[in-house]
């Protein structure tokens, strides 16, 4: 609960002496002189400083002070009241708010006369002759004056109600702050734990502090189980993305705005603003990098920019930057989620970009947690800089971590744990800047001599990279922080080694260093509000290809719509016609791709690489000439998962189209995997097989499926002739993985839309396609 308490500035009036008591009447208690003034500064002092002070008595009748007086600890609120306690300097210095209480001459006369007769035994006489010789002159002499010093000049005295609830507003205010957000006006917190006692008091006074109440103890609940040290680290990142969302939201408040008018539909004017255009984010790798995702949430294409700082002994130096090229023209959010002692990485990334132009002003530096210590050494040193954070610690240990804290904030969001025992060593080291960079909290990761690694492992390391537009770190930039650091190995003079084999590690990694690579990911996307079992299921993806020609437009057309939203289209356009298609109210979410004059497998080929289609289960590449009046694509894929086949087709319908009779519709069936041609067939090579066998008409492959029979179509391949027999070769056992689904099926009208869509030109036949 707040403590307040008001001292009053009689109590400190000297003690008349024998000489002055015999007439006090000639005494001008309304002098500065009558004060101890030396005796209030130091008592203000040892408040101020949380020490324990004890406040004379003083007898008004005796003009004496008295007894041992009372005890005053130290407050959340001290109250100074007094006729000249805006006179003294010093005394002014201490206060944080200096308010005159100005009344009519009359009324300040009446109140005199009726306090020292009723209250201290003197007679109307005593007092007007008292206020004709020393307090009218002193008033107008030392008490007017003063008035030019006050914060806060409140007219008609306590009659002023509303003067009174606007300094009793702010004095809430400041309750609700923690201590340093009074020191440093350039210093916001969003609502945390220490609002909590404040917002208790003044329920019964204002109805809005439960809403205050309810998010400020939100926030405590998600700091408590992001600092928790057994918390997981797919919990960690979920809430530590929250706490970041709103932070970022805080802080782009504090961004400039314009008032803007626009008509709303039912055609009327709200008068409302516009955000800041010119914005840009910067992240301190590598820590930093865990708020970006929260900018771009909330600024849609947002410019993010990257400095990469490493500890140099006790200094920092400067590795990497990649910022905007007009950053001075911007608004610069500074990302980090930990400021510990601020003369670290904060203080390098503040110090270049006002190198590179950027005004003071225009820097808001994010954090989730601040020390008191990092944020003296900032605020301080850049007192126009704005700092937003949603908590601020106690402080700095023996060892620069901040305490609470959170531990090392980078290595729990990233999975880089030092718990994690597995190839941990080899972590710190493969990514430089997850250990040595900038984070606050890392003062004892291991350097290259304390880990001794061989020199060879850093050339033998692969730095394929994807370079961002604005903000990503390019392979380059990469590679010159290896050669740095490489630089820095060569001094050492070790013996060149030979390249680690890590048989047990996954296929295709046996080469790469332990840890590098797992066969297993812990990594959970998610959106950032709600709780885990509230997020949306993750709906399975399926692409078809359709070979088109714009004379097949209404089957085609037909065709699609049997697919539903968790099918993606693509149309390859053989004729080069594809504006024509938006007619159809689905071709605006297709994907088209015209190429004149080739066929479906050269499309395939080109078009169809598997990473490409690593986000579908399944892909089917079909002709235009398909049928689908009895096909239900949903029933069709829940056949195959239900059935096992990484390959399969369609059933075909026994009236149109049939060339082979071991993919015709069968009544009795589900799917069949099976099927004799006739006697003889099964043991000549040039003719179908008798069992895992489907045409290259409807084909549907499996995402693993698909890799396989793409590195089979890197060839000459044009109409995929013989395709369909080597089929078998991608699937173990085939004969189990193969089938053709006999409860969806197909008419394949074979229309010849692919072939002699050319003409004959000197005598050359027109071109052909299957």
């Amino acid at each position: 609960m707040a403590v307040i308490y008001a001292i009053l500035q009689d109590s400190f009036y000297h003690s008349l002496s024998d000489e002055e008591s015999a007439n006090p009447q000639s005494y001008n208690f309304d002098h500065p002189d009558s004060f101890d003034t030396e005796l209030l500064v130091s008592c203000m002092e040892a408040l101020i400083k949380g020490q324990s002070v004890n406040i004379p008595d003083y007898d008004y009748k005796t003009h004496q002070k008295i007894g041992p007086g009372r005890m005053v600890n130290p407050s959340d609120v001290i109250i100074l009241e007094g006729i000249l306690v805006l006179h003294d300097e010093r005394v002014r210095d201490l206060m944080n708010i200096k308010i005159f209480v100005d009344s009519d001459s009359d009324v300040r006369l009446g109140r005199r006369i009726k306090r020292d007769t009723v209250e201290r035994g003197r007679n109307i006489q005593y007092v007007l002759d008292q206020y004709a010789n020393h307090v009218k002159p002193s008033f107008e002499e030392f008490i007017l004056p003063s008035k030019k010093h006050a914060d806060i000049i409140i007219p008609r005295g306590a009659d002023n109600n509303v003067a009174i609830d606007l300094i009793v507003q702010h004095i809430r205010t400041k309750l609700g702050q923690h201590d340093l957000c009074k020191i440093y006006q350039n210093l916001f917190v969003i609502p945390s734990t220490f609002q909590v006692n404040t917002c208790i008091i003044y329920l019964v006074f204002v109805q809005w502090c439960y809403l205050i109440m309810f998010l400020v103890l939100q926030i405590r609940g998600m700091h408590t189980l992001i600092r928790d040290a057994k918390t997981r680290k797919h919990d960690f990142v979920f809430y530590a993305d929250r706490l970041i969302r709103l932070v970022v939201e805080h802080g782009l408040g504090h961004l400039p705005f314009t008032e803007k008018q626009i008509i709303t539909p039912t055609e009327s004017i709200y008068t409302g603003v516009v955000f800041c255009k010119r914005l840009c984010g910067v992240s301190i790798i590598r820590s930093g990098e865990s708020m970006e995702n929260a900018l771009r949430a909330c600024c849609k294409g947002i410019k993010i920019g990257k400095v990469l700082i490493q500890r140099e002994g006790n200094g920092r130096q400067l590795i990497y930057e990649k910022l905007p090229k007009d950053i001075a023209s911007r608004q610069v959010l500074l990302l980090d989620p930990v400021l510990a002692s601020g003369c670290d990485s904060a203080m390098e990334a503040i110090s270049l970009l006002l190198n590179k132009g950027v005004s003071e002003s225009n820097i808001i530096f994010l954090n989730l947690i601040a020390a008191p210590e990092g944020i003296r050494a900032v605020c301080k040193q850049y007192p126009r800089l704005k700092i937003v954070t949603s908590e601020i610690d106690a402080g700095l240990n023996e060892h620069s971590r901040v305490i609470p804290g959170m531990g090392q904030f980078g290595d729990r969001y990233f999975g880089t744990d030092d718990r994690e025992q597995s190839g941990s060593y080899v972590k710190h080291w493969v990514h430089p800047f997850h250990a040595n960079s900038c984070e606050n909290s890392y003062p004892n990761t291991p350097n290259r001599e304390q880990m001794n690694l061989p020199s060879t492992l850093l050339p033998s390391i692969d730095l394929g990279y994807i370079e961002d537009k604005y903000s990503g770190l390019s392979s380059q930039a990469l590679l010159n922080v290896w050669s740095s650091l490489r630089k820095k190995s060569i001094l050492l003079h070790e013996p060149e080694d030979t390249k680690i084999w890590v048989p047990t590690n996954p296929r295709g990694a046996e080469t790469l260093p332990p840890g590098i690579v797992t066969s297993e990911s812990d990594l959970y996307l998610r959106r950032l509000y709600g709780t885990p079992s509230e997020d949306l299921i993750i709906k399975p993806r399926y692409l078809v290809t359709f070979t088109v020609g714009y004379e097949q437009k209404d089957n085609i057309n037909k065709a699609v719509k049997k697919f539903s939203e968790n099918f993606s289209i693509l149309l390859f356009h053989y004729d080069g016609r594809t504006s024509e298609w938006n007619e159809f109210e689905w071709s605006h979410r297709a994907i088209h791709v015209s190429v004149p004059k080739q066929t479906k497998w050269w499309y395939a080929k080109r078009f169809l690489h598997p990473d490409i289609l690593a986000s579908y289960d399944y892909i089917f590449i079909w002709d235009e000439d398909l049928g689908l009046e009895d096909f239900d694509p949903e029933r069709y894929i829940s056949l195959v998962k239900k059935h096992g086949l990484e390959i399969s087709q369609p059933g075909l319908s026994a009236n149109s189209g049939l060339t082979w009779q071991m993919t015709r519709k069968q009544n009795d069936s589900e799917v069949h995997k099976e099927a004799e041609e006739r006697d003889g067939w099964c043991t000549d090579p040039h003719l179908p097989p008798c069992a895992a066998f489907v045409e290259i008409m409807a084909p549907v492959f499996s995402r693993n499926a698909w890799r396989c029979v793409w590195y089979m179509i890197q060839n000459d391949l044009v109409h995929g002739w013989g395709l369909d027999f080597s089929l078998r070769r991608c699937v173990e056992p085939a004969h189990e993985k193969i089938g053709v689904v006999d409860a969806q099926w197909v008419v394949h009208q074979t229309v010849p839309s692919l072939g002699n869509q050319g003409k004959s030109e000197n005598g050359k036949a027109a071109w052909e396609g299957v």
